[in-house]
């Protein structure tokens, strides 16, 4: 049986994640939020049905891509009809092809608003180590390198745990800009995202290829720095969302 229309608001509820090391430097890890393609899948058979969703994959040129198809009931009394929506991926570091597959079902379950909640999570800045290898390592509060995701979810939950979550950084609130940046901001649109959910996917790139320790909004404080971050966001090719690349 088809899945009714109005259920599928429930895909945007939140479903358990994890964090990870998106940039790791010399004097800090930058750490986003990240879910599970198993947990995608399970909210997928718990909201609609394992019955009423399917996935297909496929090039486009050289590109990826995952088609996530949904059997929706309309309620209008006519034929349930199958609705796709798509996206690409990009490999992982570790698994290649299998990190790759993982990344397009995720990011084309995002379009269905799957995981949408982690842009409540902000990015997360930890000192970090050196290891015998000379690469850079996130380290807890006692220079201990957290060496799994397991050890380095536990450690920021933890550090989390009794603050308030802080909603997402809205761009029309942030006090120093023009109102006609602000505008600007507001209605950036790339990646199925918009406004602040827009700017906040790409600034870790943004930052590393421009060389700032930048990890809100507000830290670019006037407009010429907003604006320099829209002009570069606009000439960019699309993505998919940062916080979930890699991860199974």
């Amino acid at each position: 049986m088809a899945v009714k229309i109005s259920k599928l608001k429930e895909l945007k509820r939140e479903i358990p994640f994890m964090w990870k090391p998106q940039t790791c430097g010399e004097h800090q890890a930058l750490c986003v939020a990240y879910v599970d393609a198993r947990d995608v899948q399970n909210l997928l058979d718990d909201v609609v049905g394992p019955e009423n969703w399917s996935v297909e994959y496929q090039f486009i040129g050289d590109q990826m891509f995952a088609r996530v198809g949904i059997l929706i009931d309309y309620e209008d009394n006519k034929e349930p009809k199958w609705l796709y929506k798509m996206d690409t991926g990009m490999e992982s570091q570790s698994d290649g092809d299998k990190g790759l597959i993982s990344d397009c079902f995720k990011r084309a379950s995002v379009v269905w608003g799957v995981g949408r909640f982690l842009y409540d999570q902000e990015i997360q800045k930890l000192k970090t180590k050196q290891y015998t290898n000379k690469k850079h390592y996130p380290v807890d509060d006692k220079g201990n390198i957290l060496w799994t995701a397991t050890d380095l979810t536990e450690y920021i939950n933890t550090k989390l745990k009794g603050n308030k979550k802080k909603p997402i950084e809205a761009p029309e609130k942030v006090k120093g800009w023009s109102s006609e940046v602000q505008e600007k901001a507001k209605n950036i649109t790339k990646n199925n995202r918009t406004g602040s959910a827009c700017l906040l996917e790409f600034l870790p790139k943004y930052c590393k290829e421009k060389k700032l320790s930048v990890t809100k909004l507000s830290e670019l404080n006037t407009d010429e720095k907003l604006l320099d971050l829209i002009t570069w966001v606009e000439k960019q090719p699309p993505e998919g969302m940062i916080e979930f690349r890699n991860g199974e």
